[in-house]
């Protein structure tokens, strides 16, 4: 007759015991101080004190306006066709910034009251279990619904401390070890660093700036060292590739066209991470599936190389890449491939 398996039969408490104390040792493990950890918080950078400041610019400042890309919207047939498909799709399914963005080309008001509605119905997301957090979203739809109607006083108060509720969590997390850096800690610190960007006006995340950003520069560090993603394409095209030109957008337009940050040039590192994707495009059509790859990893099909490649052009200013994101543009079946919105 089999041995029972359970809390009488003394090899099952032996085996509970010894996985007891491994878990101890892990939790331990975790918390040990690592050398150069958490990183040394960086010098301090001046940010604008006015909204729209990620990406886009106020009215009359001579940057990138929301008049601008509504008139590109108007008079350019290509952009027009390639944003109908995200306006065509239903606002009450899209998150924050996703709705915020179809105002800003469209100037359709339920865009705006959809993202507000959302950021007070719902709480940024935290990261964990393998999925990071999306107050980047809430951030970003605060950041250019700043002065729109539908956005009142109070409701902003409300939606700004959620954002600075996360961006206190979210800096805790990668102040620990359990990160790893390229699974992770590279996409939590660019989310943060474009959230901390958008409420940086607020006290306390004043005081925590120059902590958000030390971590968001090791990320930068990293793509810098590495010239390119190195555990295939996969990670990368799904999750990865956008987080960082976004973030550097945010940064560069936040404060005033700064372009370098502790001796790291941002747009130098946009370019290598730009150039690697370019150069991971074969003459058969096909991205090379090294490492974690799936899907067909072609133009058209699910993954975001043609938009991600358009944000590297623009954030790099190189004209290598602006011809690169021309010709994804061009060959693709299906320009921005097939995902669900």
């Amino acid at each position: 007759m089999a041995k029972t398996i359970g809390p009488e039969n003394p090899w099952f408490v032996l085996l509970a015991g010894l996985l007891l104390v491994q878990a101890v040792q892990i939790r331990l493990v975790a918390r040990r101080d690592v050398p150069g950890h958490p990183p040394t918080p960086t010098e301090a950078f001046s940010i604008s004190q006015s909204h729209p400041r990620c990406i886009f610019q106020p009215e009359g400042s001579g940057g990138r306006t929301f008049q601008v890309v509504r008139r590109l919207f108007r008079e350019d047939s290509t952009f027009r066709r390639i944003m109908s498909q995200a306006l065509a799709q239903n606002p009450g399914r899209q998150h924050p910034a996703a709705n915020a963005a179809c105002w800003a080309v469209s100037d359709e008001d339920r865009y705006a009251r959809a993202a507000v509605e959302r950021m007070l119905r719902e709480e940024p997301t935290k990261s964990g279990g393998g999925a990071y957090s999306n107050v980047w979203s809430f951030a970003l739809a605060y950041d250019w619904l700043f002065h729109h109607p539908a956005f009142a006083v109070g409701e902003k108060r409300v939606v700004e401390s959620k954002i600075v509720d996360r961006i206190r969590s979210e800096l805790e997390e990668l102040d620990a070890t359990g990160m790893a850096l390229w699974h992770g800690r590279n996409q939590a610190a660019n989310g943060l660093m474009i959230a901390a960007l958008a409420v940086s006006d607020h006290r306390d995340v004043k005081t925590l700036m120059p902590r958000i950003a030390a971590h968001w520069l090791e990320a930068l560090k990293a793509l810098q060292f590495s010239e390119g993603w190195p555990e295939g394409p996969s990670y990368w095209i799904y999750n990865r590739a956008e987080p960082y030109p976004l973030a550097a957008d945010c940064f560069i337009s936040a404060t005033g066209g700064r372009e370098e940050l502790a001796g790291v040039l941002i747009r130098s590192v946009m370019r290598k991470a730009g150039l690697w994707q370019l150069y991971q495009y074969g003459p058969n059509g096909v991205f090379e599936p090294y490492g974690d790859s799936a899907g067909s990893l072609r133009l058209g099909e699910t993954g975001w190389w043609t938009v991600t490649m358009d944000h590297y052009a623009k954030v790099s200013q190189d004209p290598a890449l602006a011809a690169a994101a021309d010709f994804s543009r061009n060959r693709s079946p299906a320009p921005y491939g097939k995902r669900p919105y």
